[in-house]
């Protein structure tokens, strides 16, 4: 049925018009309107995607755990053991030749955990990233 709607219409703006209200309509989806555009990006620093470990204090435990993405002013690690992890609790995280930064949760979500460093931009940090982002893949 959804795919007959899709064919049948013509192509240029009418047809994503259409393909949007369709997918709107189905429950389940997160619901998207053409008339309204995205909301502007907050965030003071880009997103880098980076292959790595961070070792995340916790309590008496160490935790290493992979690297989803870091800026300036934060980073996001892939965890699926939340237990101790609360929102706005400090946890100090260590990345290899950076050092040990506090950094608060801001969020926590099912495979990942979202912190924000209590020290904008943290000493190495930006060498870190730059060392990271100009290493070839593998």
């Amino acid at each position: 049925m959804l795919r007959r709607q899709i064919v049948r219409k013509r192509t240029g703006q009418r047809f994503i018009l259409n393909q949007v209200q369709i997918l709107c309509n189905q429950p389940g989806k997160r619901q998207v309107s053409p008339n309204h555009p995205r909301p502007a990006e907050r965030r003071q620093h880009p997103r880098h995607a980076i292959r790595g470990m961070a070792v995340l204090y916790r309590g008496d435990h160490l935790l290493d755990l992979p690297i989803l993405d870091v800026s300036l002013t934060g980073i996001r690690l892939y965890a699926t053991d939340h237990s101790g992890l609360k929102p706005d609790g400090v946890f100090p995280i260590a990345l290899p030749e950076c050092g040990v930064h506090d950094a608060q949760v801001v969020a926590v979500r099912s495979q990942s955990v979202a912190f924000r460093f209590t020290t904008p931009e943290p000493n190495g940090l930006r060498s870190f990233i730059d060392a990271r982002m100009s290493k070839p893949p593998g």
